[in-house]
This record gives C-alpha cells, structure tokens and sequence, in this order.
C-alpha cells in the first residue's frame, strides 16, 4: 500500500482537505445546511391551493433554488407576481392614459398587448432572478467553506510547480512531504468521499485535523499550472468532459458547471472525448458509478460493457497520440 502511494504520487500529487482544528460546525452539519428543506408546507386550502396552482410544477432544481434561498412558494408566486406588476407596469400606464381621455402615443390595442407582454414575461424573468439570487448564494457558501476546510498537497519529491509558492486562492496551501508514515493514510483521505465516508484522522508530517478527497474544493482541477513560473508553457489537460467544474459543489449550477471566461483556461489543451465517440460506447456513456444500478446482478454484462468501452477509449488514446505527432490546428476550439 505504501509503495503504490508513493508511486501514485510520484506521478501527480494526493489532493485532500482538512477540516480545520476549531471549527464549530462539523462538515455534514455545514453541507446539509445549504440543501436542507426550508420550505413550508402551504396549508390545504383555499388561499394554498392558489398559491400551489399560480407556483406552476416544481422541478428538482427550482425547488433547490428556493431552498438555498430560503423562500417558500409563497414567497415565490409573490416575486413572479411583482416581476409580472413591474414588467407591465409601461403598458398599463399607457392603458390608463388612453382611458382616461389623454394623448398617448401607442393605439390602446398596443398598450394592451404591451401590458400583456410584460406581464408574461415579468412571470417567466422570475425564475432567472430566483436562479440568480441561488447562484450567489451558493458562491458564497464555497467562500464560506474557507473557514473550514484547507488545501493539503501530499507530494514525493519537490511536487507539481502550480502547487510552489504562495496559496492562491481561499483554501490556503499546506504542502506535506510523503514518506512510509503517512503515504497509507494520505492515500486514503484522497478517497475519502466527504459525508459518505469517515474522515482519516492527522495524518503524520501533516495539521492535526480530519482529512477527506480534495474535490468538494477542487473537482476538476481548475487551478494556475503554467502560471506560476512561465507564462508561455501549454497546461495539457486530458479529461473525460470538455469543460473543467471547480467544485463539486458547482456541478449541478448550468452557469458554474462550465465556465468558459477563466483566467486559468487562457493557457489549456483540454482533451475530450466528442459527442460522436461518446455514442459509439456501450449507452452512449463512458462507464460510471450509475452503471452498477443500471445492470444491477448482471455483473456480466456490466463487465461486458465496460471493456467495450476500454477498447474504444484505446482507440481514442491512439487518436490522440497521433494528433499530437501532427497536430491540426482546424480540430481545436476554444474552451
């Protein structure tokens, strides 16, 4: 065991994160906060009846949205109908105007459909503001996990250069050297699924403290690389999607899950497998955790399946290797 972490992170580095000595509220406590129920049931009658009908189908992600910001259904037709008030507001005041017998610029005809317009449209913009307010909240939330989880680096000789200096972000940087006393441990906490798994308890050479896998932090390792030491050098970046997620947190916001304006993509060959090769693998997928639901006691075909899929991600290594032997600039485009 000691010898593959040693081997694994002389080939990279172990990323991991450490509950900080001190903080209060334990990291379960913390994460179920921000996705905890909030909303209040609506009693069963007249009044909640409306307010269930004008709320329109809940969708997994407006309810989330309303439980990050905190907002029953109430709260929520409220807003829409605010934004529908404020949006058709210019069209009934020109309404008003014809009505009252004064000189408006519009036919009434148009200053109804105006009113209309807005109002519709005042209905719908909602859920973008409602979107907004829970992406905010939830970049905050990331900031606030600063005050308790810290960026660990286990590394074996003098380590990756994007992880030298000084911490560039938040989360801090602790390096720590491996050796035969804690490569086990760190290897470990480097698979530790925060709240699904119990944390390694200080790891040797390292801050005392509670330590789980880095990617509730660093997901898909948006991170400086060449940056730091030579501003000229190409980050090669193979990767299973064509976008990089910061946190996992972040994966399921459409408007975090794929930055495209990051200062740290400007210098990034990303590598991924094209839509067209996803659908020549088994499903249209590469294989994944959901594949044991998927085929559940099939353990065969499971099996079957995922070599399928080994087979032809050799092939698209290959593809790979050759592209790089002859590069075609026509085939790259922008991150």
């Amino acid at each position: 065991m000691v010898a593959l972490a040693g081997g694994l992170a002389g080939a990279g580095v172990l990323l991991v994160v450490r509950g900080l000595v001190g903080a209060t509220t334990p990291l379960a406590a913390l994460v179920a906060e921000l996705h905890r129920p909030r909303l209040v049931q609506v009693p069963v009658d007249h009044r909640g009846l409306a307010v269930r009908w004008l709320a329109g189908s809940g969708t997994p992600s407006r309810d989330a949205d309303l439980a990050v910001c905190e907002r029953d259904l109430a709260r929520w037709v409220q807003d829409r109908l605010v934004w529908s008030l404020l949006l058709a507001s210019p069209g009934l005041a020109l309404v008003l105007l014809s009505v009252a017998g004064g000189v408006a610029p519009v036919s009434p005809f148009v200053a109804v459909a105006a009113a209309g317009v807005g109002a519709i449209g005042g209905w719908f913009y909602a859920r973008i503001d409602l979107a907004s307010d829970a992406d905010k909240a939830r970049r905050a939330f990331r900031h606030g996990l600063a005050g308790y989880l810290e960026r660990v680096v286990f590394h074996a000789g003098p380590g990756p250069s994007v992880f030298d200096g000084d911490a560039f972000d938040e989360f801090g940087l602790v390096r720590v050297g491996l050796d035969s006393t804690n490569a086990e441990d760190a290897l470990l906490a480097s698979g530790t699924i925060p709240l699904l798994a119990s944390p390694v308890r200080d790891i040797a050479g390292a801050p005392p403290g509670l330590y789980w896998d880095g990617a509730l932090v660093d997901y898909h390792l948006l991170l400086p690389y060449g940056r730091r030491h030579c501003a000229e050098r190409i980050v090669f970046y193979p990767h299973f999607n064509d976008f990089v997620t910061p946190g996992w947190l972040d994966k399921h916001l459409p408007w975090r899950r794929s930055p495209r304006a990051h200062p740290w993509l400007d210098d990034m060959l990303l590598v991924a497998p094209s839509p067209e090769f996803l659908a020549t693998l088994p499903h249209g997928k590469l294989p994944e955790r959901q594949d044991f639901y998927r085929y559940g006691p099939d353990h065969a075909g499971r099996i079957r399946a995922w070599e399928t899929a080994i087979a032809e991600c050799g092939r698209f290594a290959a593809a790979v290797l050759d592209w790089m032997e002859r590069p075609d600039p026509t085939l790259i485009e922008p991150i």
